[in-house]
């Protein structure tokens, strides 16, 4: 049995879709922001043993980056401590753990695309607590896991930039743009696809990065959205995108200017491909149109 945590995010989801003999639950099932409280831990794992899952796939994350700046116990409860206790759970159970971690993990500068063994230099909150997660997946003893860091992730009907994109695009002319912010925009289900791939092998354990190939900023992003929303009938208003720095929207928490991911160890070691962050855009409209 797999066990999805999660399921109502956007990684869990298109991880349910995918795997329709899992089971998936959501906070009205265990609510791990509760984690620490007393009594919890032992609920989980007695949930656990029910389940008796062979493989955990943690689709959970604190992902507001800026209300992470002072929400600092809920976001090291979900983005630290959560892992932790599932990373030892599943050592103690001979079960495999699946990990979503970010490039917010790294420094953020220069051009080159960081590897995995880059060295860490988060520069928020955020970045922090999903570190300190993935060292305690490492550090726990468990051998069987996987960590993946990916990027930008979005969906077809989730909250992310590309459905704000369309709702702004239809009602504004003009639009202001980040477009020094450099990455790789992941399809939520085309991340739950190479999951499966991986799972589906059962070796080469590890620490990966894993998002949609290729390269863009929040700019050029925004255009082809509103280009192929266009393509497909959608009636944007908006004929004025302008690119602009990040100084132009200053956020409590620094953005990484780049979060290009290396792919180099995702194909060479578990021989998976990931689709162009193109392709991700064009199976997000597909999706949308096909509902």
């Amino acid at each position: 049995m797999i066990l999805i945590l999660g399921k109502n995010g956007q990684v869990g989801s298109a991880c349910k879709n995918l795997l329709p003999n899992a089971t998936a639950i959501a906070r009205d099932t265990l609510d791990f922001s509760q984690l620490n409280e007393p009594n919890f831990k032992a609920k989980a794992e007695q949930y656990f043993k029910q389940v008796n899952p062979h493989t955990i796939i943690n689709g959970i994350a604190y992902t507001a980056v800026d209300k992470a700046e002072e929400e600092r116990k809920q976001a090291k409860t979900i983005n630290t401590d959560l892992p932790d206790f599932l990373a030892h759970y599943c050592k103690a159970n001979n079960a495999t753990l699946v990990h979503y971690s970010t490039d917010y993990v790294y420094s953020g500068d220069g051009k080159e695309p960081f590897t995995e063994q880059s060295p860490h230099n988060p520069q928020n909150y955020y970045g922090k607590t999903k570190l300190e997660g993935d060292y305690a997946i490492e550090q726990s003893g468990l051998t069987n896991y996987f960590i993946f860091r990916t990027s930008w992730v979005y969906d077809a009907f989730g909250s992310n930039f590309p459905n704000t994109m369309l709702r702004l695009g239809v009602e504004k002319e003009q639009l202001s743009i980040v477009a020094d912010q450099h990455g790789a925009p992941s399809y939520a289900p085309h991340l739950s696809e190479a999951t499966t791939k991986a799972l589906q092998q059962n070796k080469n354990f590890g620490t990966y990065h894993m998002c949609n190939s290729g390269y863009t900023n929040w700019h050029e992003f925004a255009c082809a959205i509103f280009k192929q929303a266009k393509a497909n009938g959608i009636n944007i208003k908006a004929n004025d995108i302008k690119p602009v720095p990040s100084s132009a929207y200053p956020t409590p928490a620094k953005r990484p200017l780049n979060s290009r991911l290396s792919l180099n160890k995702l194909q060479s070691n578990l021989g998976i491909n990931m689709p162009t962050w193109q392709d991700g855009l064009t199976a997000f409209f597909a999706a949308k149109l096909a509902n």
